[in-house]
């Protein structure tokens, strides 16, 4: 019984990013900033770590499903986070959740 929990645990985020829908997991706003700086030479604007991390949430209706839903974005490349043009996990995330 517990074997058959833990591997229906572990296949539903991967269920779910199937379907199109949000992985699961829990990120950051620290670790969404800096896959941000990492990945964007234009940083999406953000002038430095600080100033992300203090204003990353703001307007999100849905903090807590937000960071839930990119836990696996952060986890995955950069081209899975998000493109530069406002597609992938990241912004399905904000859509979802924020607005």
């Amino acid at each position: 019984m517990k074997t058959t929990i833990v591997l229906l645990a572990l296949a539903l985020p991967l269920v779910g990013l199937l379907l199109g829908g949000c992985p699961s997991g829990v990120a950051t706003v620290e670790e969404l900033c800096q896959t941000t700086f990492d990945c964007f030479d234009n940083n999406w604007g953000w002038t430095d770590q600080a100033n992300c991390e203090d204003q990353w949430l703001t307007g999100c209706v849905d903090e807590e499903g937000y960071l839930a839903c990119t836990g696996a974005c952060v986890a995955g490349t950069c081209e899975g986070f998000a493109t530069e043009n406002g597609e992938g996990c990241e912004p399905d995330c904000w859509a979802e959740y924020c607005e």
